[in-house]
C-alpha cells in the first residue's frame, strides 16, 4: 500500500494577502455580482467599544446560582467556618444577596408577591448589618456570634432562593 501524496500547493504569488488588516484598503462593491463600483459604507457596530466594555464589566461580576448555592452550603453544613474565614464568607453571602434581590426586584411577580417581598425585606435586613468583631479575650463566645450571624444570612439567602425558585422566577438549583 503506497503513502497518498499531498501536492504541494503553489506560491499564492506578490498579489497575496500575507496578513490582516490588509496593506490596502479593500473596495467594498454593492452587490455580489460585481457590475456596480460603488463603494458600500463601512460597517459600523451598534453600540460603542465603552459601553460593549461595561457590558463585559458587569457580566463578570454576575455571580452564578451554583456559586450562591455553594456560599450557603458552606454556611449552613454540619463544620463551622474557620474564624479566618468569616469576613471573607460573610461578604460573599452579601454580595449573593444583593444577587438574589437584584433578581426579586427586577420581576414584576416577585414584586407583587408578599411572601417574596416579605423574604427580601429579612435578607436585606440581616445583610445590613455588621459581623461580630473577634476579640482575643472573647473569642469563643465572638465565634458563636459570627457563626450565628453567618448562618442567619445564609438561611435568608436560602429562604429567599427557594422561594424565587418556587414561583419561576430562577431555576431551581440542586
Amino acid at each position: 500500500m503506497s503513502a497518498a501524496r499531498i501536492p504541494a500547493q503553489p506560491d499564492a504569488g506578490p498579489g497575496h494577502a500575507t496578513g490582516w488588516p490588509p496593506e490596502r484598503p479593500v473596495r467594498r462593491l454593492s452587490s455580489v455580482t460585481g457590475t456596480s463600483q460603488r463603494p458600500v459604507a463601512q460597517w459600523q457596530p451598534p453600540v460603542e467599544a465603552a459601553v460593549l466594555a461595561r457590558m463585559a464589566d458587569l457580566l463578570r461580576q454576575v455571580i452564578p446560582m451554583e456559586q450562591i448555592v455553594d456560599d450557603i452550603g458552606d454556611v449552613l453544613s454540619n463544620q463551622d467556618p474557620r474564624p479566618a474565614e468569616f469576613a471573607d464568607i460573610a461578604e460573599r453571602l452579601r454580595a449573593d444577596v444583593a444577587r438574589l434581590i437584584t433578581i426579586a426586584g427586577s420581576d414584576r411577580k416577585a414584586r407583587s408577591d408578599i411572601q417574596a417581598r416579605l423574604r427580601v425585606e429579612r435578607a436585606r435586613a440581616l445583610s445590613a448589618q455588621t459581623l461580630p468583631e473577634l476579640s482575643p479575650e472573647t473569642l469563643e463566645a465572638d465565634c458563636r456570634q459570627s457563626v450565628g450571624y453567618l448562618r442567619r444570612l445564609a438561611n435568608a439567602a436560602d429562604d429567599l432562593l427557594e422561594h424565587l425558585a418556587e414561583i419561576g422566577i430562577v431555576k431551581r438549583v440542586a
